[in-house]
């Protein structure tokens, strides 16, 4: 919920009221890639239609000076809207860099060196399709808990039981044991 009236936004939601587990999920990165490419692409276009719009003004100006100032009000007008466009596309590329920043912060120095050569979007691309090769792996448990008398390590196989080591440590110092 956006702020109201002094109020602070919830913990799990961005200043602008955007729910922060939706900001993390690779589906809405994906849509936000998407997005914003779209957006990219129409500025591009909209950019090449302000350079046709100067030249058709200018054109236009030196055939008649009548229709100058149609040609700049319209002119204008595209320019404005090409500015909104590109304040929308500030906004996601701002979104796409904080969704960055969290999914890059505990991965290897060595991958991230490699993902600094790509840009922001093919770098979330990247981390949403190998992010369980890079997590890091859990150690194994290699010491025992307390009260565990049996306790074996992860990857060996135990090959005495509890009676045949305490038999094998009796018969070791010379001592006869029940278990034979």
């Amino acid at each position: 919920m956006a702020e109201q009236e002094g109020q602070k936004p919830e913990a799990d939601q961005t200043p602008d009221g955007v729910d922060n587990k939706l900001v993390a999920s690779p589906e809405y990165a994906a849509d936000l890639r998407k997005e914003a490419k779209e957006w990219r692409l129409k500025a591009q276009a909209m950019q090449k239609d302000l350079d046709a719009l100067k030249g058709e003004r200018e054109r236009q100006t030196l055939e008649a000076k009548g229709n100058y100032d149609e040609a700049l009000k319209k002119a204008l007008a595209d320019t404005a809207a090409l500015g909104e466009k590109a304040q929308a596309a500030e906004k996601y590329q701002a979104i796409i860099d904080k969704m960055l920043e969290t999914q890059r912060k505990d991965i290897p120095s060595n991958i991230a060196t490699l993902l600094d050569r790509l840009d922001p979007a093919d770098q979330l691309e990247w981390l949403a399709e190998n992010a369980a090769s890079i997590k890091p792996q859990p150690e194994p448990e290699t010491t025992p808990k307390a009260g565990n008398a049996s306790f074996n390590p992860v990857g060996t196989k135990a090959t005495m039981t509890d009676r045949e080591r305490i038999a094998a440590l009796n018969k070791s110092r010379g001592v006869s044991s029940p278990f034979g």
